[in-house]
């Protein structure tokens, strides 16, 4: 379902309003599938200027993406670049550093620009066919998984320099990194099965200090690693060829398994990433052709379906504006998952009065233009100030952001007709409801303060 709201900080209301509104439930929605380059790898997202970096191992480019609206707003390199791509399989951003790391698997190097105009600045040489690139922003280094060498290149974010070369246990094959910016310790999976049916050393490595401290657990075919700083829980999915992958929790301290639980995220998760502000893992379920969205804590799993023979092979995810970006290997696209629908506020609204200090006044002709999924209205009449929604506890849930109030004005807009028919969940069901055919409420997002005594 395509999404317009010209006045982005506003949600219209339909007579649905509920003085407590339930603890929010899924609601992910696939926004969009957009065009990219041949085989799409792993995207890179740039979370500050709210960018994706998409690169295409048969094209030998670069997309990238507005993380919005996902419309391709530049390819690379341009034309008559000093720089090419040779197998380009992922992209990393160093946001303190502002550069993007671009992984050639090709040409055993990793192509090095400037994150706000894309300039080269650096050809660094690596190790036999990189696969991955991790980013320590509070260290300014950056370490690059060589799969096809059994080790890691440790850069220097600043200068661009190797500062080191860290060899991995015998017949590792590394391909996925993650990093615990808190403790400095790098955490990388490594595995494979090789053409001839031979499958190489399959574990999770830890390096720390930029060695190799010999510590591991063994796994088979590990597709990705995610560390939980907070809690200091690894996270990988193994992920046969048939059947479900399986994600499980490692404790990093003890690098031992938490328990014997485990979960079954869908078919092929080539790798996923996860979000530990809502607990959210997300899969590209590569055999099923859905991209899935897994809540740890209920344990609940939402897949949504990409376009037909899609093939999701890789994801990348941005932790502020709650996106989600797979890379469709089959279909040359990517698809765009938005889940900030799955976790909105609970809240008590309190009828107001206006005490005309200043007084409100009414806005009407022209009117306010708001899009949503009704109706496209332009001429939007907002009479006066009706509700104000506070954050709120409930059943002993603690509100997630404290300061999320919002100022709800009685309006007057255009009628759907016929009215429309919808299905939603919540903690209390699931209903079949239908909107009363015109708009009742607007409601925005708003500071409140005590009024001055």
């Amino acid at each position: 379902m395509t999404r317009q709201c010209p006045w982005r900080i506003a949600s219209l209301c339909w007579l649905l309003q509920a003085l407590v509104l339930a603890p929010g439930v899924p609601a992910q929605e696939l926004v969009a599938t957009v065009p990219v380059g041949t085989a799409p790898g792993r995207p890179g997202v740039d979370t500050e200027r709210n960018l994706v970096y998409v690169p295409n191992l048969s094209d030998g480019t670069v997309s990238v993406l507005d993380g919005e609206t996902g419309a391709v707003i530049e390819t690379l390199p341009p034309p008559g670049a000093p720089y090419a791509f040779a197998t380009p399989v992922t992209v990393a951003v160093a946001h303190a550093a502002s550069k993007i790391y671009v992984a050639n698997a090709g040409g055993d190097d990793v192509v090095i620009l400037d994150r706000l105009t894309h300039a080269h600045v650096a050809t660094v040489p690596s190790g036999a066919s990189p696969a991955d690139v991790g980013v320590n922003e509070v260290a300014g280094k950056v370490y690059v998984a060589n799969a096809n060498s059994g080790d890691v290149t440790v850069l220097d974010a600043v200068t661009d320099a190797i500062l080191t070369t860290v060899v991995l246990d015998t017949d590792a094959r590394p391909r996925e990194i993650d990093i615990d910016e808190t403790t400095g310790i790098i955490y990388v999976a490594c595995g494979e099965i090789l053409p001839n049916g031979t499958r190489t050393y399959d574990t999770i490595q830890e390096i720390s200090g930029d060695v190799y401290t010999g510590r591991k657990i063994d796994f088979i075919d590990p597709h990705d690693v995610q560390i939980d700083e907070a809690t200091s829980t690894l996270y990988t999915v193994s992920a046969p060829i048939f059947g479900d992958s399986i994600l499980y929790a490692i404790d990093a301290t003890a690098m031992s398994l938490v328990g014997s639980t485990t979960w079954s995220v869908g078919g092929f998760a080539n790798n996923f990433e996860f979000d530990p502000e809502t607990n959210h893992f997300f899969f590209p379920a590569l055999n099923d052709q859905y991209v899935t969205v897994f809540e740890i804590d209920t344990e609940r799993r939402v897949s949504l379906r990409t376009p037909p023979n899609a093939s999701p092979l890789r994801i990348a995810y941005n932790p502020v504006t709650k996106r989600v970006y797979a890379a469709n290997r089959g279909g040359g696209t990517v698809s765009i998952v938005d889940d900030r629908r799955f976790h909105p506020e609970n809240s008590k609204c309190w009828k107001v009065k206006d005490l005309k200090t200043p007084k409100f006044e009414k806005i009407t002709k022209p009117g306010l233009s708001i899009h949503d999924d009704f109706v496209a209205d332009d001429d939007i009449t907002v009479v006066k100030p009706f509700l104000v929604c506070n954050p709120a506890s409930v059943e002993g849930a603690p509100a997630r952001d404290p300061d999320a109030y919002q100022c709800c004005y009685k309006v007057r807009g255009k009628k759907v007709d016929p009215k429309p028919e919808f299905e939603i969940r919540d903690a209390f069901g699931t209903y079949q409801w239908q909107s009363m055919g015109a708009p009742q409420l607007l409601c925005q997002p708003c500071e409140v303060t005590p009024a001055p005594q």
